[in-house]
């Protein structure tokens, strides 16, 4: 989220040729049941007549020009990767590209140009050692310390050489075969030298072929940014995407995207980020799901209010209170269908096939597999496969009144995901289940929901560990605590545990029981692949987040502890 503030007048100048009847496109206004007809005729001359002879300097582009890529990340450092491997890989001229990544890590994350390297080396075993490194600028700094994305894109720009082209894209993007010669063409058939292509990028999975091709379909509405509202600040920002058809041509737009935003480098030397505008003024720009990564930052209230309260007084200061004279603050904004948001996808519940049980190299995972638990159902649903190997997530199934249906049997089987830590002086194992429905009584009332629980043990290294507490879910933040673990043991290894939907508590919960449930292959934390990791790390579950999570396993543990 971001804002630029621009000082001049941007104009396109579309070829005559291209200005005659023909090319009209409807343009459906987000969030009413309005749309209009926009005509390329004259949208882009100026409307007083004593300005009508005006046009913008035509497009300069020398023989090979460079293209700086620009990435803003925060903990995300596997998709940040894969977004680099697929614009090398898929680019036309990939020699001329250079990325410039501002990498917000903590110090155990994964780090966008290491993931890279590891990509590179399947992408390209016969190149050396991690190809393309040197085309690769990174700014890493303290996600402690992160401010925000506007900022980010700010220092971003400080890795700007003597490249020719700019592009701004969001870190969790994937690139379509012949972008870099798209997106070119496409900026010079404007006519425009000041010109910005820019759009929200689209989130739907299937627009890229298996091959790298764009693909999108013939029939296709794509966003167009020109709807806007006044927060309670009196500051201008975007409602979100309108959605224009019919387009034949790059169309001027009214406001400006930061997640895909393509210029020459001089647009990013004389109207930079502002560092200081407050966040989430007027662009909104993530349309994947929303990471978990945030929950550990510091926050000191005081300040970002106090920072916020500066944010808005500059901008009301360098814009001044919106008057007539404002109408020549343009943004240039060309819709651009090169690139798709996707890295992983959500996928049918009963397509999720379950990750298999490796065999323990550790004896961490010694311990895990000896103390795994048999769960049995009580009313709801069964447990099922939350990803897979490849990263895709479960969809889960619609709230409403269908109560468990559509989840009494997980077809491909189902899955337990574990991670163990030592915590204070105890080592704690947490076994996580995964279903497709939240319940309250036997409504259905959200898409996903978690359970999990914690054996405490003394240690794993150890011969004949011993369990020394038990804890169990009862809500998504709280736990029911034993120590020592009396109830619900099998031989002093197997907890035996329920999941019951339980009418009079309203909710579905986690208890021992002496009903001998079933086991689920279980996978680790540090076998799953990276992909899998990844997506559970930042597929949004709405209210129930994922307990083996780097988010949220610290605080699991610190709720869960029984002594």
């Amino acid at each position: 989220m971001g804002m630029r503030l621009l000082a001049l007048l941007l104009l396109v100048l579309l070829p005559l040729a291209m200005a005659t009847s023909g090319f009209e496109s409807t343009m459906g206004i987000t969030e009413t049941n309005r749309s209009v007809t926009l005509d390329p005729r004259v949208q882009h001359i100026p409307l007083h007549p004593s300005q009508s002879h005006l046009r913008p300097p035509p497009p300069r582009v020398s023989d090979e020009p460079k293209l700086f890529v620009g990435l803003s990340v925060f903990r995300d450092g596997y998709r940040c990767a894969s977004t680099i491997s697929t614009g090398f890989q898929r680019a036309t001229n990939p020699k001329s590209i250079v990325f410039g990544v501002v990498d917000q890590v903590y110090p155990s994350d994964q780090k966008c140009l290491d993931e890279f390297c590891k990509l590179a080396a399947q992408a390209w075993p016969d190149k050396g050692e991690c190809p393309y490194k040197d085309q690769i600028r990174v700014d890493e700094r303290s996600a402690y310390e992160s401010r925000g994305p506007t900022l980010a894109r700010h220092q971003q720009q400080n890795l700007i050489k003597d490249e020719e082209f700019c592009l701004q894209l969001d870190g969790h993007s994937i690139f379509t075969n012949g972008w870099d010669e798209n997106l070119l063409k496409e900026w010079k058939g404007i006519g425009n030298e000041m010109a910005v292509l820019t759009t929200y990028i689209h989130h739907i999975h299937n627009f890229v072929a298996e091959n790298g091709d764009n693909a999108p379909p013939k029939k296709l509405d794509l966003p167009h940014l020109c709807t806007t509202m006044r927060g309670g600040n009196g500051l201008v920002r975007t409602v979100g995407a309108s959605m224009i058809g019919g387009s034949k041509m790059p169309q001027l737009e009214a406001l400006w995207g930061a997640g895909f935003s393509y210029n020459k480098c001089h647009a990013e030397k004389r109207v930079p980020v502002d560092s200081h505008t407050k966040l989430g003024t007027v662009v909104y720009h993530n349309y994947t799901t929303v990471p978990a990564r945030f929950e550990s930052i510091p926050v000191d209230q005081k300040r970002k209010d106090k920072e916020e309260e500066m944010g808005t007084n500059r901008f009301k200061v360098l814009v001044g209170p919106p008057t007539a004279t404002m109408k020549n603050w343009e943004f240039i904004v060309i819709l651009a269908t090169v690139f798709n948001v996707a890295i992983g996808s959500s996928i049918d519940v009963n397509k999720v096939a379950p990750i298999a049980q490796p065999s323990p190299s550790t004896s961490a995972q010694r311990a895990a597999i000896q103390f795994k638990p048999r769960l049995s159902i009580t009313n709801g649903c069964v447990s099922f496969p939350a990803v897979n190997s490849a990263g895709d997530t479960s969809s889960g199934l619609q709230e409403g009144y269908g109560g468990s249906s559509g989840c009494t049997n997980a077809p491909l089987g189902s899955q337990v995901y574990g991670r163990a830590a030592w915590y204070n002086d105890k080592y704690a194992i947490l076994y996580a289940w995964y279903f497709p429905k939240g319940f309250w009584n036997e409504d259905a009332t959200r898409r996903h929901d978690w359970a999990s629980a914690v054996v405490w043990i003394d240690n794993p290294e150890l011969a004949s560990p011993s369990i020394l507490g038990l804890s169990v879910s009862t809500t998504d933040w709280k736990y029911k605590t034993q120590a020592p673990a009396t109830s619900g043991i099998t031989d002093g290894k197997t907890p035996r545990l329920a999941h019951v939907l339980n009418v009079e508590k309203g909710y579905p919960y986690l208890t021992t029981t002496d009903t001998t449930g079933d086991f689920q292959n279980l996978i680790m934390w540090d076998q799953l692949t990276t992909a899998a990791r990844t997506a559970l790390n930042t597929t949004d579950f709405g209210f129930a987040k994922v307990p083996v999570s780097d988010a949220s396993f610290d605080t699991k543990l610190k709720k869960a502890w029984p002594f």
